[in-house]
C-alpha cells in the first residue's frame, strides 16, 4: 500500500462512489425532517465520510497480511507479498451494505465534542505521552493526550506513558511514541529485542 498525499483516500471516496453516497443519503434525511432547502439550490452535495474508513480498514488488512506472511515464511519458508488496495477496500466497505438514512443521521450517536477538558468518552480511551529529553538531554518534556492503543493484551502488555518513576533515569520515557526519534531510534529497537528474547526464554 503506498501512498503518497493526504488526498489520496479522499480520491478513492469520490471515484468508489462514497461521497455522492453519503451526500444524496444526508439529503434524504433531511427531507425526512424538512429541513432540506429547495430554495434553487441544490438538494444535496458530496459530503465526505465522517472518519477515514478507507485508511484505517486497510491498514488493519495489511497488518494481518504482513502477520500471515510471517506465519508462513516460519512455517512454509520463502518469500511471501502482500498487496492492499485502498480502491478494494473501498469496494469491500460498500459490499457490506449500508444503514438507513434515519438511523445513520438521526439515532446514531454524535461525535463527542472536542474541548479542555476532554469530554469523559474521550477521556477514558485516552492517555497522557511524555516527550524523550533526547540523548542531550535539552528535550522541553512537553506532554501530548492521545488515544490508547487498541490492543489490549494480557502477556505483553502495550507500553504507555511514562515507563519510570525516578526523573533521572535516562530512558524512563522509553514507551512513548515521541520517544522513536533519530536519535533513540537504535536504543529502542535494542531494549526490544533484548526483552523480545528474554520472553522466549522465561
Amino acid at each position: 500500500m503506498e501512498a503518497t498525499g493526504g488526498a489520496l483516500t479522499t480520491l478513492v471516496q469520490t471515484a468508489t462512489g462514497f461521497n455522492v453516497d453519503e451526500g444524496k443519503a444526508y439529503s434524504e434525511y433531511l427531507g425526512e425532517k424538512g429541513d432540506r432547502k429547495k430554495n434553487g439550490e441544490e438538494e444535496w452535495k458530496p459530503r465526505p465520510l465522517p472518519m477515514q474508513a478507507l485508511d484505517h480498514a486497510a491498514g488493519y488488512f495489511l497488518a494481518f497480511g504482513v502477520n500471515v506472511a510471517l506465519s508462513r515464511m516460519i512455517t512454509e519458508g520463502g518469500s511471501w507479498e502482500v498487496r492492499v488496495s485502498l480502491a478494494a477496500v473501498g469496494q469491500w466497505i460498500r459490499s457490506l451494505g449500508r444503514l438507513s438514512p434515519h438511523q445513520a443521521f438521526g439515532i446514531g450517536k454524535p461525535f463527542p465534542e472536542l474541548g479542555v477538558p476532554l469530554q469523559a468518552e474521550l477521556g477514558g480511551l485516552s492517555i497522557e505521552w511524555r516527550e524523550h529529553k533526547g540523548d542531550d538531554g535539552k528535550g522541553k518534556g512537553r506532554k501530548m493526550t492521545a488515544l490508547r492503543h487498541a490492543a489490549v493484551l494480557s502477556r505483553t502488555p502495550v507500553r504507555e506513558g511514562i515507563l519510570g518513576e525516578n526523573e533521572d533515569v535516562d530512558d524512563d520515557d522509553w514507551g512513548s511514541p515521541m520517544r522513536l526519534g533519530a536519535d533513540g531510534f537504535e536504543k529502542a529497537c535494542t531494549r526490544w529485542e533484548v526483552e523480545t528474547r528474554n520472553l522466549r526464554e522465561g
